[in-house]
């Protein structure tokens, strides 16, 4: 192999390596557990959400309805809705909702 030959193979390798490295820094720097979203649930304005992910999954464990709600949209493997039908602790804080 000639000399061009390797600079032509030096610099892929230096080109995907780099796409590699771009690709995995925007990775790392999302973090989905400190996301912080203002969802509504009716027609009516509704306060923004000031939760984080931090590992809450069951009914128990919420605060508040707006907190159920929060964690059931934001927040992966929780077991706030056993039922499916998209209303979060319904015999804990979101009975009276």
């Amino acid at each position: 192999m000639n000399i061009l030959g390797k600079i032509k193979n030096i610099l892929k390798s230096v080109i995907i390596l780099s796409a590699l490295v771009f690709g995995w820094l925007v990775y790392s720097s999302y973090d989905n557990k400190n996301v912080q979203h203002n969802h509504s649930f009716s027609n009516t304005q509704e306060p923004v959400f000031n939760y984080d992910c931090l590992g809450k999954i069951n009914c128990s464990e919420m605060n508040s309805c707006e907190e159920a709600k929060f964690y059931l949209i934001n927040c992966p493997d929780t077991q706030l809705d056993p039922d499916g039908d998209g209303i979060p602790c319904e015999t804990g804080v979101c009975a009276h909702d």
